[in-house]
């Protein structure tokens, strides 16, 4: 076989092809002359989404040269991109370290994320090209990798069913088909993927931070296997405005699992007795909106949720969390709802458009997981369906914050 300056590329996982944050991909030849001079290595970057829309033009990303000697790479010097795509770019544009192939120099840079919806996988189709001279005469070669750049994701969901409490009231029948369905979810990427389970909560009476704890807890687990990815609460359910349990028609959110709902005759739930949600009226009032002629300022329930937010801010931000999906229903329809959750918890957040169902097929067996108006498919028993999920909120200004103990 010919001698050559072919490059191979190569992550650290299974498949080589694959990448997360600040992994190292490492360069090396395949079949090097044995003395080459003034070797210089370019990588560059065709960015396009899953569905093939490409976004950006060959940028390069990394320059490497030096020469080699005995067949072995030296390396001399590098260059690598600095490119800012977005205002906040370790949340959306992931680093990748690469290793020169004498393995003596570490390059990080990044590689531009264009797709949002996308929200898991970017396919970034790099090209790489090397010229040196053997015996005075320029030698080069060129060829192309496909470099899966995969976001950690780590979802939060209920433990488990307890006894209601509340009168008329019953077990959330979601909650066993959602853990299933959990676990099917990691089972199909185990390298990538994770669940934490929540403990359920039953509240009677009044709540504490302490009630926060247990989500609080598990929270922390979540953000750090997931640590520059991206963490799902998938605790309970929530609705853009139409079925407040208040009946004010605010958009809410359930944070902590709590396990009581009311049910119709068919089985379905039309309410839900809770007291850990967030809505939008209460952060309104976190954020020193006005009422009127008043600036509210939070007091007791609210004031409790508020600290238990912006303990949540503190775990997103020692993890460095690309992003929280919220996987509720219908949330993502209310604007204002959803951005001042994310000013609030300093974290770009998408939630869904549409309901969500839970379906399972026996005792025990699969799970899926669709949109109420489409119906399961094949990817429904370990995909979230995300085409509905609302444009992404960006964090703002932060608001008004509270004064929070040490995370548990």
């Amino acid at each position: 076989m010919a001698r050559n300056l072919a490059l191979t590329l190569a992550g650290p996982h299974a498949n080589k092809n694959v990448a997360t944050h600040l992994d190292k991909v490492t360069l090396a030849f395949s079949n090097p002359p044995k003395e080459v001079d003034d070797v210089k290595i370019v990588i560059r970057d065709l960015t396009h989404a899953d569905r093939g829309r490409t976004h950006h033009a060959f940028t390069n990303i990394v320059r490497i040269s030096g020469r080699i000697r005995q067949g072995k790479f030296e390396y001399s010097g590098h260059s690598a991109s600095n490119h800012v795509y977005r205002a906040h770019p370790k949340l959306h544009e992931m680093q990748v370290v690469f290793v020169a192939p004498d393995s003596s120099m570490e390059i990080t840079t990044r590689l531009p994320d264009f797709a949002p919806r996308d929200h898991l996988v970017r396919v970034h189709r790099l090209k790489w090209f090397c010229k040196g001279k053997v015996g005075g005469k320029t030698l080069a070669n060129t060829g192309k990798a496909s470099m899966h750049a995969v976001y950690r994701a780590s979802m939060l969901v209920p433990q488990s069913n307890a006894p209601v409490v509340h009168q008329g009231a019953f077990n959330d029948p979601s909650f066993p088909l959602l853990r299933r369905w959990a676990d099917q979810w990691v089972a199909h990427d185990r390298t990538f993927r994770s669940r934490f389970l929540v403990p359920t909560k039953l509240i009677t009476g009044g709540i504490k931070f302490s009630d926060y704890e247990p989500l609080l807890k598990e929270m922390e687990k979540a953000a750090a296997a997931a640590k520059h990815g991206i963490v799902c609460l998938a605790t309970g359910h929530g609705d853009g405005g139409s079925m407040n349990p208040g009946g004010t028609g605010d958009a809410w959110l359930d944070l902590a699992a709590e396990d009581s709902v009311d049910l119709d005759d068919e089985g379905q739930i039309v309410g839900v007795f809770h007291s850990l949600l967030v809505d939008e009226k209460e952060l309104r009032d976190m954020a020193g909106r006005r009422r009127g002629n008043v600036t509210m300022r939070p007091t007791g329930n609210t004031l409790i949720k508020m600290r238990a937010l912006d303990a949540m801010r503190g775990i997103f931000a020692r993890h460095d969390i690309r992003v929280l999906i919220l996987h509720t229903c219908t949330a993502g329809n209310h604007i204002e709802f959803t951005q001042l959750l994310s000013d609030r918890l300093q974290v770009y957040l998408r939630a869904h458009k549409l309901h969500v169902t839970y379906e399972g097929f026996g005792h025990g067996g699969d799970v899926h997981a669709f949109y109420e108006d489409e119906g399961p498919n094949a990817d429904s028993l370990h995909e979230w369906p995300i085409h509905a999920l609302a444009q992404e909120r960006e964090p703002g200004d932060l608001p008004p914050s509270s004064t929070v103990p040490s995370p548990p």
